[in-house]
């Protein structure tokens, strides 16, 4: 007689492999779709941004974080479900806020919704502070009356997309310091 013992073991180990192998690629297309849907959701959120507010530059300092005058503009995602639900915005809220926060710190940023835009609100910001004494003085040296972005590129020396600027209406987030009240941009 032979020992066949082997083989029955053999058996149930392959058998248990495929199982597992079988569950794993099913655990990684349904965190492949969660992550199709989870984008696709988030570009209708940006879109509809776009739409409502003009621009992320516009949503995220007048809607997301409009008393926010420090340099990091930080959202928790308590405040990010409490303006999204303002703005009538509440399809997958969560799987948005998942999207923006890959890091899980519990807070976002405009860096988060869209790096461009704050990367050109950042240097626009490096460039007031470093050829005026304040943004105040900035925009009084512009002419508040034609297209503001154009008078920067044109009369300042703004090196920037000016246009980019005005399209995403950086300007009526600072046009307070021509006004002569305080600067919302610090």
């Amino acid at each position: 007689p032979v020992d066949l013992a082997w083989l029955e073991y053999e058996i149930k180990r392959t058998a248990k492999k495929t199982i597992a192998k079988d569950r794993a690629r099913a655990e990684e297309m349904r965190l492949s779709q969660l992550k199709l849907e989870s984008t696709q959701r988030l570009m209708q959120f940006k879109e509809f941004l776009q739409k409502r507010c003009g621009g992320y530059i516009h949503a995220w300092r007048q809607v997301f974080s409009p008393d926010s005058h420090s340099a990091c503009m930080m959202v928790s995602r308590q405040q990010f479900m409490k303006v999204c639900v303002q703005l009538g915005f509440c399809r997958n809220v969560g799987l948005i806020w998942k999207e923006l926060d890959r890091n899980c710190r519990g807070h976002i940023s405009l860096v988060d919704l869209d790096f461009k835009s704050a990367e050109m609100l950042a240097k626009f910001q490096t460039f007031l502070n470093t050829n005026f004494e304040s943004v105040t003085a900035a925009f009084r040296a512009m002419d508040d009356r034609s297209r503001p972005a154009r008078r920067v590129r044109d009369n300042s020396g703004w090196p920037g997309d000016g246009q980019g600027l005005y399209q995403d209406d950086l300007y009526r987030h600072v046009e307070g310091a021509a006004s002569g009240r305080p600067g919302v941009l610090t």
